[in-house]
């Protein structure tokens, strides 16, 4: 009967050590199979993206009054520290911008001031300025995010030109 009962013990010990090897030997096989990963190449492309802001000096930009013969006219709200027109590449742009210039003959009914008797310069400074055309110019080369620059103008009344009011178109470009 000792005998039985030791074979009975010995047969549920076995299944115990079985039931317990199996066990281990399914987590391992289910943690293994949790434990699988893979790698997946991911992009994204960011487009260039630009916010500018352009504001003039005033809500109309006037050289004033001048005579035959007069140079160097700058529009009348611009001064040393305010540009005629202000240009901000804002915080939220990626990418620094080139700014450009051009404007249109002065016409006062058909008499015509050249837009070559317009000057422009980015730093205020006359003697570094450039005279504008139709074509658009570089007026600041590379104006980088979150920065502001300006644009100053003068113009030369031309000697024997009649009076009168003359028009004239001025653009400023973010390239």
């Amino acid at each position: 009967m000792l005998d039985a009962l030791i074979s009975k013990r010995r047969n549920k010990m076995r299944k115990i050590i079985t039931f317990v090897l199996t066990l281990v030997a399914l987590i391992g096989v289910l943690g293994m199979v949790l434990a699988a990963e893979q790698s997946v190449a991911t992009q994204v492309q960011v487009n260039e993206y630009v916010s500018v802001t352009i504001t003039p000096c005033g809500t109309t930009l006037s050289f004033g009054s001048g005579n035959p013969g007069d140079y160097d006219l700058g529009i009348t709200c611009q001064s040393n520290s305010t540009a005629a027109i202000s240009i901000r590449n804002e915080a939220i742009s990626n990418k620094a911008i080139k700014v450009e210039t051009k404007g249109t003959d002065l016409n006062n009914s058909g008499v015509i001031i050249p837009v070559s008797n317009i000057e422009f310069d980015e730093a205020n400074s006359k003697t570094s300025a450039t005279t504008l055309s139709t074509a658009y110019q570089t007026s600041t080369n590379s104006l980088a995010v979150n920065s502001t620059s300006g644009v100053w103008y003068w113009l030369d009344i031309p000697l024997g030109k009649g009076s009168g009011t003359y028009t004239t178109a001025l653009y400023i470009k973010a390239a």
